[in-house]
């Protein structure tokens, strides 16, 4: 029997995770009550080529609490105050993890996608299934005070020929925003990390913080913060070389808070961290936030603070002791919250162009499954039969709307012109039946066997 002693003690010790006081935003910065906060954060995914197989590992599991116990410590050692998990399976518990990161005083940030829910940029949706995800995720952290922020993408656009996707994240991050007001008491910020991509990344910046035209529905879809996956500052550079000088004159007037979602180039090892300097620096904090180091763990691509032998054993790289050396030498300067005044103006939003295919005017519908299946039992011609795979549905739907794209208009979406069918954040079997119902309303019974998946419905 665990005695009276043991039992305080372990009430104190799980109640540790809701002591660190959670992060707040006020114009373009993050505070812990009164007081400025800076990222001084590591990238945390232990294993991660297991994400390129669409297999999750959760480095914050119960499963891992011990590694969680041990990292927090190393991590805390080298002078980091925050981490970002890229991936985590939201039906297992996370407290003691969470638990050991709230001891040694480092908030998380959290992205809400896994591989399998992530907003495909080549072919984006954000559907029942995707929103459905997130939102358990919002559920399993929201209730640590160390969770940070959530991400609702990572560098969904990697290029101009797929900025269209950046609608999807918007109304990722509008949806997730919803929700945590809904559900959850306190605000927790929802944000997107995005690729360092020329000619557009100012685009995307602006498109995902300016005040859009706005429907019933659309309200409050701005991001509450930016991050930069910057490498761009590799060995001994400085503040023009690198770009970090343009970057900062790019974003000087944005009015949520920004940071270095990644940064830490390693074409020069071992890395000298010199740009950390720059990045907390007189010339820089006016507008950023610190930032996130890549990574914590070595893996292949060469990236890691530490190694880990077979025997468990942790070793500490040359890295970890150049960044443990450049963190201690910053101060970067610091206001108070209760004086601070935002200044900054809401961006313009970017307009149609040949580099920028995606309007402010509207944004993706919000996913609601309730609707999505009472509209199914609506139906009067035709549904889909049975469960067709993905396959199955995708080349269905491509020629069925190739041949009659009005029978397609409750489920197609055009991010050009900002239009959205009502179904289209349905599953890919409630659009197919969508699309074989309106499809045989026009063309008579038979049109309902059409590639073989539909079945005509009994009134």
């Amino acid at each position: 029997m665990m005695s009276f002693g043991k039992f305080i003690l372990s009430l104190l010790m799980f109640s540790g995770a809701f002591a660190m006081q959670p992060l707040s935003v006020k114009g373009r910065k993050f505070f812990v009550n009164d007081t400025q906060f800076y990222l001084k954060g590591v990238a945390y995914q232990p294993n991660v080529e297991a994400e390129k197989t669409n297999f999750v590992i959760d480095p914050l599991a119960e499963a891992n609490k011990d590694n969680c116990t041990r990292d927090a410590k190393i991590l805390s050692d080298l002078g980091a105050n925050s981490i970002r998990v890229y991936a985590v399976n939201a039906s297992l518990n996370h407290d003691k993890c969470m638990q050991a990161f709230s001891n040694q005083s480092i908030y998380v940030f959290l992205d809400l996608a896994n591989p399998k829910t992530a907003i495909d940029r080549s072919s984006p949706t954000w559907n029942i299934y995707q929103y459905a995800n997130y939102t358990k995720v919002i559920d399993a952290f929201a209730k640590y005070n160390n969770t940070a922020g959530f991400f609702a993408g990572n560098e969904v656009v990697n290029n101009a020929s797929n900025s269209a996707s950046i609608a999807y994240v918007r109304a990722a991050i509008r949806d997730s925003k919803s929700y945590i007001k809904a559900n959850v008491n306190r605000s927790i910020p929802v944000g997107y990390a995005g690729a360092d991509i020329p000619y557009i990344r100012t685009k995307i910046a602006n498109y995902l913080a300016c005040n859009a035209t706005k429907s019933a529905n659309d309200t409050d879809s701005e991001a509450d913060f930016l991050g930069y996956n910057i490498y761009e500052w590799c060995g001994k550079s400085d503040y023009v070389t690198s770009g970090y000088k343009d970057r900062t004159e790019e974003l000087k007037n944005y009015t949520v808070p920004l940071f270095f979602s990644e940064f830490g180039c390693n074409l020069v090892r071992p890395r000298l961290f010199t740009e950390v300097a720059a990045l907390y620096g007189s010339n820089m904090t006016d507008v950023w936030s610190g930032g996130i180091v890549y990574e914590y763990t070595q893996e292949t691509n060469g990236y890691g603070l530490i190694n880990t032998t077979s025997s468990g054993e942790v070793v500490l790289t040359d890295d970890y002791k150049n960044l443990k050396k450049q963190w201690a030498a910053i101060k970067p300067t610091t206001v108070k919250k209760s004086s601070y005044k935002p200044s900054g103006t809401a961006p313009a939003c970017p307009a149609v162009a040949s580099n920028w295919e995606v309007t402010s005017k509207a944004f993706p519908v919000t996913p609601n499954a309730t609707v999505c299946s009472n509209a199914v039992k609506k139906l009067t011609h035709c549904t889909a039969k049975g469960s067709p795979d993905g396959e199955t549905i995708s080349d269905t739907l491509s020629e069925l709307c190739y041949y009659d794209s009005d029978a397609c208009s409750s489920i197609s979406s055009n991010p050009e012109q900002g239009t959205y069918g009502k179904y289209s954040a349905c599953s890919g079997v409630q659009q197919l039946s969508f699309a074989l119902d309106a499809y045989t309303s026009d063309h008579g019974n038979d049109a309902c066997s059409w590639g073989g998946v539909g079945t005509l419905v009994k009134n």
